[in-house]
């Protein structure tokens, strides 16, 4: 499928989640020294990786599958992008703590995931991969002092546990927007993930489909307050949260910082 909508139509199928990257990254100064940073966790082949080098911007990327990694590596190479240091890669997944994980994969290998019960049993096969924890490179390559313009987390289920390994950066408040893909279905979780995010300073912008187009709109201006009367200790389980434990979505977040400028 992704090999069809990039050659046949020159654009990933997500066309909406690209969509909103170039609306975001544009508004960027790309020249400025050192330039804005996009973290991709979750890479896949890449295409948001490199679409976000192609705005102007250094690109930090991490994909544990060596057959996509390795496919991100040849466009690189074929953009010449391999020499100029604007783009970091790590071949390992993140999550809460560090270690060695089996990663499930599955016909589709962009759906490859920790969680085991996500790929169908027939197609399911297992590897070992190394993951750590987004604090830890945060810290080594000194993120906690870089402008971060955007933040691209989708790990097929395990998001929560890849903030919960990036508290650091995340409360440290110098990324700007969030942009999540959520397809647990535990209401619980979702409620802990979504209050650790608001909690650091991110507010639900835009709630977006699996492509990225926009995703029953009238209701975004909700969550907000949800999320505001949750941090004030009301913790029942409310219809937002109920939504997003049932539905795969994809959830624009902005630090209000931004908001206020």
């Amino acid at each position: 499928m992704r090999w069809v909508h990039i050659m046949k139509q020159g654009e990933y199928y997500e066309t909406g989640v690209t969509s909103a990257f170039h609306t975001i990254l544009s508004k960027y100064d790309a020249t400025t020294q050192p330039r804005p940073l996009v973290i991709d966790i979750g890479m896949n082949i890449g295409w948001f990786s490199l679409y976000s080098r192609a705005h102007g911007h250094d690109v930090a990327a991490f994909e544990p599958n060596k057959v996509m990694f390795l496919r991100v590596c040849e466009s690189l190479r074929y953009n010449n992008w391999t020499d100029d240091n604007s783009v970091s890669l790590w071949n390992y997944g993140l999550g809460a703590q560090a270690g060695i994980f089996n990663m499930t994969t599955g016909k589709n290998p962009g759906g490859s995931s920790f969680l085991e019960d996500r790929l169908a049993k027939k197609f399911r096969k297992t590897m070992q991969v190394s993951v750590a924890t987004l604090d830890s490179v945060a810290a080594r390559e000194n993120w906690l002092n870089r402008r971060v313009s955007l933040l691209k987390v989708d790990v097929e289920g395990f998001e929560n546990f890849v903030f919960e390994g990036g508290k650091t950066l995340i409360y440290n408040g110098n990324i700007d927007h969030i942009f999540m893909e959520n397809s647990i279905n535990n209401t619980t979780v979702v409620g802990e993930m979504i209050d650790l995010l608001y909690d650091a300073g991110y507010r639900v912008n835009e709630i977006r489909t699996v492509n990225g187009d926009p995703y029953h709109e009238d209701w975004w201006n909700t969550f907000n307050p949800m999320l505001e009367d949750r941090a004030k200790g009301k913790k029942e389980e409310s219809d937002q949260v109920r939504f997003l434990s049932k539905a795969t979505c994809n959830i624009l977040w902005q630090h209000k910082k931004m908001i206020s400028t």
